[in-house]
């Protein structure tokens, strides 16, 4: 027999239980209604957009180096994944946005 598993981008849960075609079935109806995946699919696609609508450069100071995409009003109270509400911030103005350290390993831990 052959084993296989498959784990959701979204939000990690693990499909292993089964044969090959019930594995691939019970993850494609999952991925279907999945919140954090779509959630993930958005972020990423607004990212891209304020990355390029910025020029690739951080506008507080210009940087090309060690780029965050930051939510002006965080997303802990409200904020979300539009366009307005994001700009491109290098890692050091990022880090000054914050009141705690943000770690680069952090900022990408939210959406792996």
């Amino acid at each position: 027999m052959v084993s296989m598993a498959i784990r959701c981008m979204g939000c990690g849960e693990i499909f292993d239980k089964g044969t090959p075609q019930e594995i691939l079935r019970q993850y494609f109806a999952h991925s279907a209604v999945c919140d954090l995946g779509l959630e993930q699919k958005r972020w990423r696609e607004a990212r891209e957009e304020v990355l390029k609508r910025d020029g690739y450069r951080c506008v507080r100071c210009g940087s090309t180096e060690e780029l965050h995409v930051h939510h002006i009003l965080e997303r802990r109270k409200g904020g979300e994944h539009k366009l307005g509400n994001l700009i491109t911030l290098c890692r050091r103005c990022h880090q000054k946005e914050h009141p705690f350290p943000l770690t680069e390993r952090a900022v990408e831990k939210r959406w792996e």
